[in-house]
C-alpha cells in the first residue's frame, strides 16, 4: 500500500516572519490599502485639520494657574474622538476582512470590503462599549472598597499594592480578550462569542501574546512618532491646515501596518490554536 504523505501541521510564526509578511503584503497591495484607507480616514482628517483647533495653540500664552479652568471636553471635541473611534474601527475591520481574503488566494473588491465592514460596525462598535464598561467596572469596583480602607490602613503601600494588583489583573484580561474584535470581523462571531473565542486563542500563549503586542505596539509608536516629527517641521515652515490632514492621512498608513500586522497573528494563531482534545477551534 503506498504510503500517504502526512498533513502539514500548521506551527506558530516567529514575531519575524509576522512581521516580515506584513511589510511585505503592505507594499504590494499598497494601492488597494490606500484606496481602502481614504474612505474612512479622509473624512476624519479634513474636519480634524480645518474645525479642530490645535492642541499647542490652546496652551500657548496659558498661564499656568489657568490650566485647570482648561477644557478639551468641549462638544467639538467630544464629536470628532467619537468619529476618530468609528472611523478607526471601520478601519481596523475592513483592512482585516481584506488580509483575511487574500491570505485565502480571494481578492476582496472595493465594494465588497466596505460592505463587509458596514455589516459588522455595530457587532464590534458593541463588543467594544461591554470591553470598556468592563474594564471602567474593574478599575471602579475595588476602587469603592479600597478607598474606605484608607481609614483603617495607615500604611499607603498598601493601598497602592492593591492598585497594582488591580492594574495587573486588568492587563491580563486585556490581552486575553485582544482578538475580540478580529473574531466578530474575520470569524463572525457573536459579541459574547467573541470573548469567549479570543481567550481560547490566547489561553496557554498568553506570555507570547503579550510580548508580540508590547513588540507590534513600539514599531507603530515609532512609525508614528516618524510621522509626527516630519510633519512638525513642515508644520514650522508652513503652518497650514492642509499640513494636518496630510499628517493625518500619512499616521493611516500606521494604522493599516499594525492592522495587517494584527490579523496576521490573529490567522496564525487561529490556525494554531488546540482545545484540550487537540481539534482545531474553527
Amino acid at each position: 500500500m503506498e504510503e500517504l504523505n502526512p498533513v502539514p501541521i500548521p506551527r506558530e510564526l516567529t514575531i519575524t516572519e509576522i512581521l516580515s509578511y506584513s511589510f511585505d503584503f503592505f507594499a504590494k497591495n499598497f494601492k488597494d490599502l490606500f484606496l481602502l484607507m481614504l474612505v474612512p480616514m479622509l473624512p476624519i482628517s479634513i474636519i480634524v485639520g480645518i474645525f479642530l483647533p490645535d492642541i499647542g495653540d490652546l496652551f500657548k500664552n496659558l498661564q499656568f494657574k489657568d490650566i485647570q479652568n482648561l477644557n478639551l471636553f468641549t462638544p467639538t471635541y467630544t464629536a470628532i474622538i467619537f468619529a476618530s473611534l468609528i472611523f478607526s474601527i471601520f478601519l481596523q475591520i475592513i483592512i482585516s476582512r481584506y488580509v483575511k481574503e487574500m491570505m485565502t488566494g480571494r481578492r476582496l473588491s472595493f465594494l465588497e470590503a466596505l460592505s463587509g465592514g458596514l455589516k459588522r460596525i455595530l457587532p464590534v462598535l458593541g463588543a467594544t462599549i461591554m470591553l470598556f464598561l468592563f474594564i471602567f467596572l474593574s478599575v471602579l469596583v475595588p476602587l469603592l472598597i479600597t478607598i474606605p480602607l484608607k481609614s483603617f490602613i495607615a500604611n499607603p503601600i498598601i493601598i497602592l499594592f492593591v492598585m497594582l494588583i488591580i492594574i495587573l489583573i486588568i492587563i491580563v484580561l486585556v490581552i486575553y480578550f485582544v482578538f475580540y474584535l478580529y473574531a466578530i470581523a474575520i470569524s463572525d462571531k457573536k459579541i459574547f462569542q467573541s470573548f469567549k473565542y479570543s481567550y481560547l486563542l490566547v489561553k496557554g500563549r498568553w506570555w507570547k501574546t503579550f510580548g508580540y503586542l508590547i513588540v507590534f505596539g513600539i514599531i507603530d509608536f515609532l512609525v508614528s512618532l516618524l510621522i509626527s516629527l516630519l510633519f512638525m517641521v513642515i508644520g514650522l515652515i508652513a503652518k497650514n491646515p492642509v499640513v494636518s490632514i496630510l499628517e493625518n492621512l500619512f499616521q493611516g498608513f500606521t494604522y493599516i501596518l499594525l492592522y495587517i500586522i494584527m490579523t496576521a497573528f490573529y490567522v496564525n494563531f487561529q490556525d494554531t490554536a488546540k482545545v484540550e482534545q487537540g481539534e482545531q477551534i474553527l
